[in-house]
Formats: C-alpha cells, sequence, structure tokens
C-alpha cells in the first residue's frame, strides 16, 4: 500500500482505506484469483479501460508538478509514461474494485494487503531510472501490478519479485504469466535477505515500511544502483528514501547501519551509500525477519 503527500492530509479517508482493508481480511472476503478464462476476457486496452487510463496518466503528471519541490521531478520519464499507458491496471485488482482501477488512489487486494496509488507506483518507477537492459529486484509483489511497470521499461532485463504472502504471490504469477511478462519471476518468501543468488541489482524497489534499511539489500545493489523504500518507525512517521550505492562491491565498509531511525543520517549509512529523503508516505508494514529484531552478522 502506498498512499502520497497528496493524500496524507486526508488522514479520515485513509484510515478508513485501511479499516477496509482489514475488514475484507476478518471477513475471509479476499481476492478470490481470477482463472485463465477470466484474465483473457478482461482487454488490455478499449474505450472502456483506455479512455480511464489516459485520465489518470494526467493526474499523476499534476501529482509530478505538485510535489516537484520535495521530489526534484516535475515531469515523468517517456519510459514510466510509456508503461503506465501500456499495463492494464484493472487485470490486478479484485473484480469488486475493477471500476475504480484507474482512480489515484490505493485499493485493497486481500489479505490486509492493497495495490498502491498510481503516483507512487509512477515515482518510485521514476527515481529508480531504469533502462532496458536493467536487471531489478521487487520486495513485495501484491498483485503484481508494479512488477508489471519494471517489466516493462526493463524488457531487455529481469525483473525478480518477492511476496511473502503465498495466495498473493500465487495470484500475481498467475496474472503475470497470463498477461505475457515473461521477464518477470515471482518468488514466494520473505524479502529482507533478498535474493543473493541473483545479485547485484540496477535497482531494488520495495513496497513495504521498514521500520531500518535492511543492510542484505544494500548489499545487493551494483556500484550506483539505486534501491527506492519506505522507511519509518511508525505508520504516521514514514518517509520515501532514496539510497544510492557509490562504492564497488569489494570496498570497505564504515560501521553497519544504526536501526529504529525514520530516516538515517548519511553519515549512519555504510561508506558509499547516500540517501535522500522524498515525501512523506503510508504503506503496509515490511513484515516477516525484519520484524524480529536485528541478527547477530552470519
Amino acid at each position: 500500500m502506498s498512499i502520497s503527500p497528496l493524500a496524507i492530509s486526508m488522514s479520515l479517508a485513509i484510515t478508513g482505506l485501511g479499516a477496509k482493508s482489514r475488514l475484507l481480511s476478518q471477513n475471509q472476503t479476499t481476492w478470490d484469483p481470477p482463472t485463465l478464462a477470466k484474465v483473457a476476457e478482461m482487454p488490455p486496452s478499449g474505450v472502456r479501460y483506455g479512455e480511464k487510463r489516459v485520465v489518470l496518466i494526467q493526474e499523476i503528471m499534476k501529482d509530478f508538478e505538485q510535489t516537484s519541490g520535495m521530489t526534484n521531478r516535475s515531469r515523468m520519464h517517456p519510459s514510466t509514461i510509456a508503461a503506465l499507458s501500456a499495463v492494464p491496471r484493472h487485470a490486478f485488482v479484485p473484480e469488486s474494485h475493477r471500476n475504480a482501477s484507474y482512480q489515484n488512489t490505493p485499493l485493497p487486494i486481500g489479505q490486509g494487503q492493497t495495490i498502491s496509488q498510481p503516483y507512487i507506483v509512477a515515482l518510485m518507477t521514476d527515481l529508480a531510472e531504469l533502462k532496458p537492459h536493467h536487471k531489478v529486484l521487487e520486495i513485495g509483489t501484491g498483485s503484481g501490478y508494479q512488477a508489471a511497470i519494471l517489466s516493462h521499461i526493463v524488457h531487455k532485463g529481469h525483473v525478480f519479485s518477492i511476496e511473502i504472502v503465498e495466495p498473493l504471490h500465487r495470484s500475481a504469477k498467475l496474472i503475470l504469466s497470463k498477461l505475457g511478462y515473461r521477464n518477470v519471476t515471482p518468488i514466494l518468501g520473505d524479502g529482507y535477505q533478498g535474493l543473493k543468488s541473483e545479485a547485484p541489482f540496477d535497482a531494488i524497489l520495495v513496497t513495504a515500511a521498514a521500520p531500518r534499511l535492511p543492510e542484505p539489500l544494500l548489499k545487493q545493489l551494483k556500484p550506483g544502483g539505486k534501491m527506492i523504500i519506505p522507511a519509518g518507525p511508525s505508520p504516521q512517521e514514514q518517509w520515501l528514501q532514496l539510497i544510492t550505492r557509490s562504492l564497488p562491491p569489494n570496498a570497505k565498509a564504515a560501521a553497519p547501519l544504526t536501526s529504529g531511525s525514520i530516516a538515517p543520517k548519511e553519515n549512519e549509512l555504510p561508506a558509499g551509500y547516500s540517501l535522500r529523503k522524498i515525501l512523506p508516505v503510508r504503506f503496509v508494514p515490511f513484515t516477516g525477519e525484519i520484524r524480529q529484531g536485528r541478527k547477530k552478522p552470519r
């Protein structure tokens, strides 16, 4: 889940969305993964969804302009616009919320999770500054929408996407496969340790809020690589953060990261990493090992 600063001022609306998502989970009226036949019936374009997608992209462009003072980005990169235009968001949204697919808002997808606000998806994608050949790691597949956006941009590269919630992993894997995203590998597991077997990565996108910056993920960035992650000690104190690695992989790092900081100062990062706070956000929490406390180095 992600909500932009434009929406954070609407705290009652945000709280209501979270409550609605929890209610769906409690009542077990979660997303029934669409069958292959149902997915095949979802038109990727056409008047019904095509026009709505155009309007959504126009709204996102306005959001970029309005938040440029914080993000230093007043316009989306053409590749981001192309991906938003090509990816059918309605195919990644539960049927009960499909009419709202092209609203600039997060939506419940079951299991207490949400599909992120399109503006935030676009911003995180833009901040990664992806190239067609890049290899990307996503932590938190969710419905698979962000992975599809990334896939479109790195069409000569590959996207590895890790999801800890098994029903969401199965659903996303099914939809991504049916819609032809061959350069996406969905993985079931805890994303805290990243994917060492495929590292290093040109970019790492984390779609859940971490209480601290995960050291294993930092180590899996290429020199010049970027990690975009929401971090903060509580839902009220989250910032979308951009971390860039500048040192070669074998360079000796300084002291390890400190924990419990909403936005660690640059001197609290390992040597060779820089951090920039982008804007305040609201994401669902990063679950799994990271919530079990810091472990001793192996």
